[in-house]
């Protein structure tokens, strides 16, 4: 479901919880909060979003676990468009 502030912005909220199967009793999780500004409704729109995450690492969305690793910041800007 989406909830707009205004016509052309609206908020964005995750959650993640990462537990794998392999008997590794650490978990790792991640918070992103954010915002979408739409251009052209369900057509273009731009995010910016600030994602915090724990115990978390992994490459082309692979998500893993690694207990080295603290809590991380990471800031991404994202345009989208439909073709």
């Amino acid at each position: 479901a989406g909830y707009f502030v205004t016509p052309s912005l609206q908020p964005v909220f995750r959650y993640e919880f990462f537990k794998p199967d392999s008997g590794q009793s650490t978990t790792a999780s991640a918070v992103s909060l954010g915002l979408n500004h739409f251009f052209v409704p369900n057509e273009a729109k731009i995010q910016v979003s600030v994602s915090s995450s724990h115990h978390l690492s992994g490459n082309l969305g692979s998500p893993q676990i690694d207990v080295t690793k603290g809590r991380h910041t990471l800031v991404t800007l994202a345009f989208q468009m439909a073709v």
